[in-house]
């Protein structure tokens, strides 16, 4: 496994833990939500759009 995507695994559940203990925290909520996604762009990358998939075909 990457390195960088084992750090990420790391702050996650540590940001997952703080939140489960204050739920209150906000901007906690908002470092996890963004960690979260930083994983999902790491393990699944965006596919370029296609231009007909702007115009709905």
């Amino acid at each position: 496994m990457d390195s960088e995507l084992v750090t990420l695994e790391h702050r996650i559940a540590v940001l997952a833990d703080a939140w489960d203990t204050d739920r209150s925290d906000a901007a906690l909520h908002d470092r996890l939500v963004a960690a979260l996604r930083l994983r999902r762009d790491l393990l699944q990358p965006t596919l370029l759009e296609l231009p007909s998939a702007r115009r709905g075909i």
